[in-house]
């Protein structure tokens, strides 16, 4: 959701994945519906990869997970910050969840 679209962009992320690692697991996730792939007519190189409809439906059990990872693991490691954004989010869940899909769907129709 991160403007995080194509293979590149997936290895350039700080979480340093291993290309193989991430092949298996892009395959993965498109076996299991979750995220599509595609070719833009311009670009017959790179693969587009997008969340489906299914994959959207988790926005509001991964916003939870970071909530309470948030919540439960800077007790373990005090040098997790605390974000006042994560206060705002934990109030107004439903609204937040709902407006990170709807930016994903306005920015997928315009690309």
């Amino acid at each position: 959701m991160e403007n995080v679209e194509t293979f590149k962009d997936f290895l350039e992320r700080p979480e340093a994945i291993a290309t193989n690692v991430l092949t298996k697991r892009l395959k993965m996730l498109e076996d299991l519906s979750m995220i599509t792939k595609s070719r833009k007519p311009d670009n017959n190189k790179t693969n587009y990869y997008h969340l489906t409809k299914e994959a959207l439906e988790l926005t509001p059990v991964i916003i939870d997970l970071a909530i309470w990872s948030h919540d439960n693991l800077r007790k373990l490691n005090p040098t997790i910050g605390d974000y006042e954004e994560l206060e705002h989010i934990k109030k107004n869940k439903e609204e937040y969840c709902q407006k990170l899909i709807e930016n994903y769907k306005e920015k997928l129709a315009t690309t």
